[in-house]
């Protein structure tokens, strides 16, 4: 009998706190039994009721020298599951699942299962077999079997048949392992897809592989589930987890939930605070997709305490403080998922059900907002404003009722003017007519100043004006006598500069002449040389060029039938 009462909220009978949440990543990361102290706290707390670990996460390091050392009852293997068993019992605390982790070493780095080199695949399942044991020791429920370590760089160097039986077969194998030794505390097991992490394609990356694979090569269906990562899921995120989750648990194919948050470019690396902004919305539906098909099971916190949140290795205190948000973000999307479990949504519009969704998530009162957002009878006041100003002149201006009306045909043509002369003015106003314009002006300023400087000139002249202007101020009749001779003598001088101007017009027959002439140069006779020699040359190029391309086609064929890459040739000698 267990020591915990079970969570039983909604569809999540139970919450997993598995060993990598808070065990840290590079130099921080705590021993087995540092780990799991911590974990026994959270569930002394409240904040969890079961565990789940990887093989390597409780016992001593696994090496391919050593695979059968946990074979000796009396070896100091078991001594170190039996005391950090011993931590987990004190609390009460189940353990739910146990995985075998393969892709941490790197005799799997070629693949596990699905290895080329037989040796491999047999070092593969001393592994598996070792987990199933500690599984069968700590009292787990369900064998999980990670896919991260089955992959490929390049699907030419595969051969798909051979690969996918290899792996079939090691499948099965747990399954004898498990019936084979009445091992009856497991229920069965589970396969995660996941995305191979030391590859860049993978055999099972989704829920269609492990579905295919578990309904079309494993030989019994039934005893397999799928535990999928709502993070990982279809290898894009959150997108695709609701849809997902629900088919699978309406097919009975669900065995547990892992639930975690973080980006897309950290491929195995969740990140805190397990649900976030971005994400809430995501998990909320999945909670209340399963509420509604009536699923109920485990939930695993799969989410990672990150290096930055924890500065020294023995640093606890940060660590269950990131246990104890996880947990809290689980029970706030169960709650936001079980308000609207009872709505009646389906008769209202997408907008409308997503609208109303946010103001229940939010415990809002839509009656409220909608008085907030809409005054009631909006239509009376847009009435009022209008009404109260024709009222007010109405008994003044009854008598000059007609002058408005007059005054307002006058004032339409100039209304009409103003329009005309606001496209005139936008036009002028235009930047790139403004800046021509100038370029004009500064252009016509410059031809018509000298190359020269006359500022000495103009500085002469300049003096005595005044002086005689102050002489002359007394007499004003004669100031105004001698304007009209000066102007006589510059103008006949002007007139014949102006008319000599035009002449260019002489010279147009010139040019006429000229173009005539170049059109009459290429003569028949000029141009009969000139092609033959161009035949001459193009018949001695063509030769050439020939002779050229026979060449390099010799060459070529040399390159193509004897090209090797300095390990081994590519093509067939001949």
């Amino acid at each position: 009998m267990s020591k915990v009462a079970p969570f039983s909220i909604g569809p999540v009978t139970n919450r997993c706190l598995p060993f990598r949440t808070v065990k840290g990543m590079g130099r921080h990361q705590l021993n087995p039994f540092q780990n799991a102290e911590l974990v026994a706290w959270a569930v002394s707390q409240n904040l969890a009721e079961s565990t789940s670990f990887y093989d390597d996460d409780v016992a001593l390091p696994w090496t391919p020298q050593a695979a059968d050392f946990y074979k000796d009852p009396n070896s100091q293997f078991w001594k170190h599951l039996a005391d950090v068993k011993a931590k987990l019992d004190a609390a009460g605390v189940e353990v739910f699942s146990v995985s075998c982790d393969l892709a941490a070493h790197d005799c799997f780095t070629y693949g596990a299962l699905t290895n080329k080199d037989a040796a491999v695949r047999e070092l593969a399942i001393k592994k598996i077999d070792r987990a199933i044991q500690i599984g069968h020791f700590f009292n787990a429920a369900v064998f999980v079997f990670d896919a991260d370590a089955e992959g490929f760089d390049s699907p030419f160097t595969i051969n798909w048949i051979e690969a996918l039986q290899n792996l079939t077969n090691g499948l099965n194998h747990i399954e004898d392992v498990i019936k084979g030794q009445n091992f009856a505390n497991y229920m069965g097991a589970c396969l995660a897809p996941r995305k191979a992490v030391p590859f860049q394609y993978g055999y099972v990356n989704n829920v269609g592989d492990a579905l295919a694979l578990i309904h079309g090569n494993l030989r019994t269906p039934e005893f397999w589930g799928i535990c999928p990562s709502t993070y990982q899921l279809e290898q894009a995120g959150w997108s695709a987890a609701p849809a997902t989750i629900a088919n699978l648990a309406a097919c009975g194919g669900l065995a547990c939930v892992k639930l975690g948050s973080g980006t897309q470019k950290l491929a195995d690396r969740p990140l805190p605070p397990l649900f976030g902004t971005a994400n809430l919305k995501e998990t909320v539906q999945t909670l209340w997709i399963l509420a509604k098909l009536g699923w109920q099971g485990v939930v695993e916190l799969d989410s990672m305490l990150s290096p930055t949140e924890v500065k020294v290795s023995g640093d606890v205190v940060a660590r269950k403080q990131f246990v104890a948000n996880a947990s809290s973000a689980l029970t706030i999307a169960l709650e936001l998922a079980l308000r609207i479990k009872d709505e009646a949504l389906s008769e209202l519009t997408p907008p409308e059900a997503d609208l109303m969704t946010a103001a229940v998530f939010c415990g809002i009162n839509v009656d409220d907002i909608i008085n907030k957002t809409v005054k009631n009878g909006a239509a009376a006041p847009v009435e009022q404003p209008p009404a109260a100003p024709q009222e007010t002149p109405a008994a003044p201006t009854a008598e000059p009722a007609v002058q408005p009306a007059d005054e307002a045909k006058t004032e339409v043509p100039a209304a009409e003017q103003p329009v005309e002369q606001q496209e005139f003015k936008r036009y002028d106003n235009n930047k790139k007519h403004q800046r021509n314009r100038n370029k004009h002006d500064k252009r016509d300023r410059h031809s018509s100043e000298p190359w020269y400087s006359t500022a000495h000139e103009e500085a002469e002249p300049a003096a005595p004006a005044p002086q005689e202007a102050a002489v002359t101020e007394t007499p004003a009749a004669p100031s105004v006598e001698p304007p009209p001779v000066p102007p006589v003598p510059p103008v006949p001088t002007a007139e014949p500069i102006v008319e000599k101007q035009p002449e260019p017009v002489i010279e147009q027959p010139v040019v006429e002449k000229q173009l005539e002439l170049a059109f009459d140069t290429p003569t028949s006779t000029e141009q009969a040389p000139a092609e033959a020699v161009a035949s001459d040359e193009q018949s001695s190029d063509d030769a050439t060029q020939t002779e050229d391309k026979a060449a390099k086609a010799k060459v070529v064929k040399k390159r193509v039938y004897r090209r090797t890459t300095g390990i081994r040739k590519i093509t067939k000698k001949k």
